[in-house]
């Protein structure tokens, strides 16, 4: 993609980035500014030590395989029009991602925010199933993610092997 296309992406999400961020959320800082790959680090890093030693014993890296390639546009699309309502910011954007005829292109600042935002009502259903929400606790246990990258912490072997059957 030619770099003027990126700037006009950049330029033209500059409005509405902050909504949609405010969406994502806020232990998933990827292509946000300021938290980027070293603040994730630093995230796991504090939840590892800070976890009680009987708690904490398999570290298993997780990743939504192929993400971006199979993104489902038309479900996409109706995520972000819940908080987008500037036509031609939407014209833009349906373009950029029927650019790709299954899913979504990869290291473009914008499908890197649509994706997160996509990501984030996973998030939300996921943790409203297993009831994370409504219990502080829990919610130490939904782990930061990095895009489609995700770090689990489990206490046993078996549970390890329970979380890693996709992998």
């Amino acid at each position: 993609m030619p770099v003027g296309d990126h700037v006009i992406q950049h330029a033209a999400m500059h409005t509405s980035e902050d909504k949609l961020r405010a969406k994502i959320p806020f232990n998933s800082p990827a292509g946000t500014k300021g938290r980027g790959t070293h603040f994730f680090y630093k995230i796991i890093k504090q939840d590892i030590y800070t976890s009680p030693q009987l708690e904490t014993f398999y570290c298993l890296p997780m990743d939504i395989h192929h993400y971006f390639q199979h993104v489902e546009h038309n479900l996409l699309k109706r995520e972000y029009r819940l908080y987008i309502k500037d036509r031609k910011l939407l014209a833009f954007i349906d373009e950029v991602v029927d650019s790709y005829a299954n899913g979504i292109v990869l290291g473009v600042k914008l499908t890197q925010l649509l994706g997160q935002l996509f990501l984030a009502r996973f998030d939300y259903l996921a943790m409203r199933c297993f009831d994370i929400l409504q219990d502080p606790e829990k919610h130490g246990y939904w782990q930061a993610r990095y895009v489609t990258d995700m770090l689990l912490t489990c206490r046993s072997e078996q549970q390890a092997r329970v979380l890693n059957v996709g992998g």
